[in-house]
């Protein structure tokens, strides 16, 4: 998300109702990809809770 990218915090947690961490990380990173910004932002799951992070 641009507010994301534009904004103060460096990591973030993301969640949507009824779905996944790991899925959301499968289509977190898809978008990640399809915007060519896989070197300014990383998503990672630990204990079930999906991060984006900003490198």
């Amino acid at each position: 998300r641009p507010e994301f990218a534009l904004g103060e915090h460096a990591l973030v947690k993301v969640e949507v109702v009824n779905k996944d961490a790991n899925y959301l990380r499968t289509q977190l990173n898809k978008r990640i990809e399809a915007r060519d910004i896989t070197d300014k932002v990383k998503v990672s799951v630990v204990n079930n809770v999906a991060y984006l992070e900003k490198i």
